[in-house]
């Protein structure tokens, strides 16, 4: 079996994926404004805890420091849709062998699908013939 280990070198682990959530809604961040983000959500952090986490993500690819005023700013470099699309791959390669359609159908299940998810679906749907119909 080939890559048992996790999806990619730069896939975020649980908690760096959540400094990214914080950083796509509040980048470019300081430090002690993430630190006051995750305070307001009950979550305490140490200031050098969280550099050490933010240099990994750094050397991984997810993030960058930028200085501005001696003091580094944090923003995120990874959009959240590429993230999403390497956890899907992950997702789909790893649990259901690389089976898309399996994913999909056992999604619908697990899901409560309404009338606006059936219809935004059915858009994508179209758009996909459209794109394999031009294409």
């Amino acid at each position: 079996m080939k890559n048992m280990g996790r999806p990619e070198m730069e896939t975020p682990t649980d908690w760096e994926l959540f400094l990214l959530h914080v950083l796509w809604e509040h980048s470019p961040a300081k430090v002690d404004d993430i630190r006051e983000i995750l305070r307001s959500q009950n979550i305490k952090r140490s200031e050098s805890a969280l550099r050490t986490i933010l240099t990994i993500m750094q050397n991984k690819g997810l993030v960058k420091g930028v200085f501005i005023d001696r003091i580094t700013h944090y923003e995120p470099i990874v959009t959240k849709p590429s993230i999403e699309k390497r956890y899907f791959r992950h997702l789909v390669q790893s649990l259901f062998k690389g089976n898309r359609e399996e994913f999909i159908l056992r999604a619908l299940d697990e899901s409560k699908v309404t009338e606006d998810i059936v219809s935004k679906m059915k858009e994508k749907i179209k758009e996909y013939k459209d794109q394999k119909k031009n294409g």
